[in-house]
C-alpha cells in the first residue's frame, strides 16, 4: 500500500473540511448572533413577568400588613386598606420619580438670534 488507494478518502476529507470551515465563517457568527437573540428575547419576557408578579406580590402583603394593623390596633372587623397601599405606592413612586427628576442632565437653554 503505497498511499494511492485512499485517494478518494482524503478527497473527500479536504471537501469536508472546506465546507466546514466555510460554513463556520459565513454561518457561525450568524446562528451565534439568532442564538444569543432569542435567550435575550426569552430573558427579557421572563424578568418584565417576574416584575409584574413581584408588584402583585408587594401589594398584596402590604394590603394584608395594613388590614392586621387595622384589626389589632384600631380593631376593625371589616377593614378595607386598599386605599392605604394605593396611597403607599403612589407616595414611593411619586419620590422615585422626584429623585430621578432632580437627577436629569440639564440642557443648554436655546440662544436667543
Amino acid at each position: 500500500p503505497d498511499g494511492r488507494d485512499d485517494w478518494p478518502a482524503k478527497a473527500a476529507d479536504s471537501i469536508v473540511d472546506l465546507v466546514d470551515s466555510v460554513r463556520e465563517v459565513t454561518t457561525g457568527r450568524a446562528l451565534t448572533l439568532a442564538t444569543a437573540l432569542v435567550y435575550g428575547i426569552v430573558l427579557a419576557g421572563a424578568a418584565i413577568a417576574a416584575g409584574i408578579l413581584l408588584v402583585i406580590v408587594g401589594f398584596r402583603i402590604n394590603e394584608r400588613a395594613y388590614a392586621l394593623i387595622a384589626e389589632g390596633v384600631f380593631d376593625m372587623p371589616d377593614p378595607q386598606p386598599m386605599w392605604a397601599v394605593y396611597v403607599t405606592w403612589g407616595v414611593i413612586c411619586l419620590l422615585v420619580g422626584l429623585v430621578l427628576w432632580r437627577k436629569r442632565p440639564k440642557l443648554d437653554p436655546p440662544t436667543q438670534r
